[in-house]
């Protein structure tokens, strides 16, 4: 299946993969999600309602979030994007992680989601001659 036609901002990049990473160690609360990247829950709010809309994120009761089938493809491929390019920039450019991990969401927000797979599979050489 094709990835969906969308472009996402770095926000809302930063909150669907903590959202994807976190859902794969069980169920996800607005108060996880606020915790891990040092917000506060009513941010979280209204970053899910926002994702929701864009038809990536259910909310379900008691505040627990729920990625939709299409979130979770979405979610998969900017982490598979987000993990190449931050290896990228800490590897060539020399940046600290918190550095290469803002600096690939940046670029993966200004990046159409239809072409991400071509710049992974870009980013996948270069970094095997790497390690």
């Amino acid at each position: 299946m094709g990835l969906p036609c969308m472009n996402l901002t770095t926000a809302q990049l930063r909150y669907l993969i903590m959202i994807y990473q976190l859902q794969k160690n069980g169920r996800v609360r607005l108060l996880d999600v606020a915790g891990k990247l040092g917000v506060a829950k009513p941010s979280v709010h209204r970053m899910a309602v926002q994702l929701v809309r864009l038809e990536l994120l259910e909310e379900g009761r008691f505040s627990v979030l729920q990625m939709t089938a299409r979130g979770l493809e979405v979610a998969e491929a900017y982490e598979h994007g987000c993990i190449l390019l931050h290896s990228f920039l800490q590897s060539e450019l020399q940046l600290s992680s918190a550095d290469a991990q803002e600096g690939a969401l940046a670029l993966l927000g200004a990046y159409p989601l239809e072409k991400l797979r071509a710049l992974c599979s870009k980013l996948e050489g270069p970094l095997s001659m790497i390690t």
